[in-house]
């Protein structure tokens, strides 16, 4: 494998956000981004239309596998030479429902991410980021994740 084609809203600002971060990282693969629902989309994957009802990120492979959900967010991360090690981590059964949770959460609340990022200085964000708590634990460490998952938090 050596491309991925990400379809992603166009019209979703933080969806747009993402796919500038995809494109700015170290990548083992290349990632080609095209507008969901487009005339693009729909001649460069003939019966895309099944994928479309579900609303959430699609990512295909050249070799036509198609991933949407948390399995296409594991693979954007399995293309990149930073996040691969943990892509080969979330994907792992113990972990997995982790990735949809974290995926769920953040594709069920674009609409207000992308509202709040388009209405938004860098600097106004930062200030509004600055009330919100740290996590009581650090980003490397999943087992407060899991023990909050449990009802067993710090």
């Amino acid at each position: 494998m050596k491309n991925l084609f990400v379809l992603y809203d166009a019209n979703c600002q933080f969806c747009c956000r993402c796919r500038n971060w995809l494109e700015n990282q170290p990548a083992y693969l290349e990632l080609t981004f095209i507008p969901a629902r487009s005339p693009e989309a729909h001649r460069q994957f003939p019966g895309i239309e099944k994928y479309e009802s579900s609303n959430e990120l699609t990512v295909i492979s050249e070799e036509g596998a198609v991933y949407q959900g948390s399995a296409a967010f594991i693979m954007c991360l399995y293309a990149l030479v930073e996040y691969r090690e943990w892509s080969l981590r979330l994907s792992r059964p113990t972990l997995l429902p982790f990735a949809r949770q974290m995926f769920d959460f953040i594709s069920n609340h674009r609409s207000a991410f992308s509202k709040w990022l388009r209405k938004s200085s860098d600097d106004d964000i930062a200030r509004s980021l600055e009330h919100y708590p740290p996590m009581p634990c650090g980003n490397e460490n999943m087992s407060c994740l899991i023990a909050a998952k449990q009802g067993k938090a710090n």
